[in-house]
């Protein structure tokens, strides 16, 4: 059995209570037990909780890349400006042989 302690982070009972009403009726799945000495978590529930765990972890980890990103050359960057702008005199050229 699972506890959750709706005071944890300052968050009403009738809070956390709502929140956990439009979750289930948007899934349209019950997501926790009640029972005499608190909730538990339903198997949906248990799918959904490592789901957002996984997905809490890919945004850290995309954050922390992109704070990397800030400081590391990354990958290569290849530029191609066409041989007239590399070569002006070429360009030169051709325009007095015309």
């Amino acid at each position: 059995m699972s506890a959750i302690n709706p005071h944890a982070r300052n968050l009403s009972r009738l809070s956390v209570s709502s929140t956990i009403a439009l979750r289930e009726r948007r899934l349209g799945v019950v997501l926790f037990e009640r029972r005499r000495g608190g909730i538990a978590l339903t198997h949906e529930c248990e799918v959904l909780r490592r789901r957002a765990e996984a997905l809490s972890t890919l945004l850290a980890d995309a954050a922390s890349e992109v704070e990397r990103a800030r400081h590391d050359i990354l990958g290569l960057l290849r530029l191609f400006a066409g041989l007239r702008r590399l070569f002006p005199i070429n360009n030169m050229l051709s325009s007095a042989i015309r």
